[in-house]
């Protein structure tokens, strides 16, 4: 039975990977909010792979090749930045009623620190 899910989840994380991989490369941002919207993306997409490391791995590469800008792979690494406390929310909701509340503090504060490295920049 888990073997079933985690074939559904490779496909899954395949999918959203080669998406990602669209985005990036056709500039489907256009020019309205391109950076804003990147960030969303980039926290969504995150969101779904539950992965920081693989979603920038993905597109790194597409980087250095030239196919994709570094202007333009920047607000798609912070949105993988605040997408992949996502996974921290989960584990914080997951806890107990006794530990419910001090887990959602630390979880809160991974975000809003995230979020104010967005806002810095």
């Amino acid at each position: 039975m888990y073997a079933f899910f985690d074939f559904c989840s490779i496909d899954v994380k395949y999918l959203v990977l080669h998406a990602c991989r669209i985005f990036a490369i056709s500039g489907a941002c256009g020019k309205y909010g391109t950076g804003y919207l990147a960030i969303l993306i980039g926290a969504l997409f995150t969101m779904l792979i539950q992965s920081s490391s693989i979603f920038t791995s993905a597109l790194t590469p597409l980087c250095g090749i030239g196919v994709v800008s570094i202007e333009r792979l920047y607000p798609f690494t912070l949105g993988a930045n605040v997408g992949t406390t996502f996974t921290a929310i989960m584990a914080a909701l997951a806890q107990d009623g006794n530990n419910l509340q001090n887990s959602l503090r630390v979880s809160m504060c991974h975000l809003f620190f995230n979020i104010s490295g967005i806002i810095l920049w």
